[in-house]
C-alpha cells in the first residue's frame, strides 16, 4: 500500500488531538483570563457565545475557551498535517507532528 495512503489513515485522529490541545489550551487561557477579569465575560464573552445564564461563572468561560479554540486546531492541525507527509516513516510522521502541536 502507498506510504502516503498509510499516513492519510493517521489523520483523523490527529486532527482529534489538535482540537482537544486547542480546546484545552483556550479553556486554561479563559480561566486565568477570567480571573484577571471577570467582567469581560460577563458583559462580551457569555452573550457572544450564547452561554445560559446559570453557566455564567468559570464553567461557562471554560466554555467559551473551547469553542473559541478548538476549530483552530482542527485548521493548524490539518496544516500541520499535510506539511508533515513529507516526513519519511509513519512512527516519524506521528511523532513530528505531535512535537508540532
Amino acid at each position: 500500500m502507498n506510504k502516503v495512503i498509510l499516513k492519510l489513515a493517521l489523520m483523523p485522529p490527529l486532527l482529534i488531538v489538535a482540537c482537544l490541545l486547542a480546546g484545552g489550551y483556550g479553556m486554561i487561557h479563559d480561566q486565568v483570563t477570567y480571573t484577571i477579569s471577570s467582567e469581560y465575560f460577563t458583559k462580551f464573552k457569555f452573550d457572544q457565545f450564547q452561554i445560559p445564564a446559570h453557566l455564567r461563572n468559570r464553567l461557562g468561560a471554560g466554555m467559551v475557551g473551547w469553542a473559541g479554540t478548538s476549530w483552530m486546531g482542527a485548521l493548524m492541525g490539518f496544516v500541520l498535517m499535510i506539511l508533515g507527509l513529507k516526513i519519511r516513516g509513519r512512527r516519524a510522521y506521528v511523532i513530528t507532528t505531535l512535537k508540532s502541536y
